[in-house]
């Protein structure tokens, strides 16, 4: 089965709604942000790290960290939004199964 990105690389549009953001390819085709889920995080460490890490492999549009809300504490999983499909393939490819804060990642 082919990833969203793989699904965005060859040009298929995934979009699920009218306000979802848009890249144009050159030849004026529609791509939509890619967003990456990240598990398997430590609980110590933080957005700001997984920034600096992720955004090795592309400009990052957010990195959205869950928190529970009534303790502050991580949920151990995130969302990261790369705005081309190549670079969040990229890092899925690379990342996956890497060790972070002694765990290994989990992405899809």
């Amino acid at each position: 089965k082919r990833t969203e990105a793989e699904k965005n690389v060859a040009g298929i549009s995934v979009a699920t709604s009218s306000d979802s953001p848009f890249q144009l390819t050159a030849d004026g085709k529609r791509i939509e942000a890619q967003k990456v889920y990240v598990g398997s995080i430590d609980r110590a460490v933080t957005q700001a790290q997984l920034y600096s890490l992720f955004s090795q492999f592309g400009k990052l549009d957010n990195v959205l960290l869950q928190m529970d809300m009534a303790t502050g504490i991580s949920k151990g999983f995130a969302f990261l939004s790369y705005p081309d499909p190549k670079d969040a393939n990229l890092a899925i490819q690379t990342m996956s199964g890497q060790m972070l804060a002694g765990r290994p990642l989990d992405e899809n």
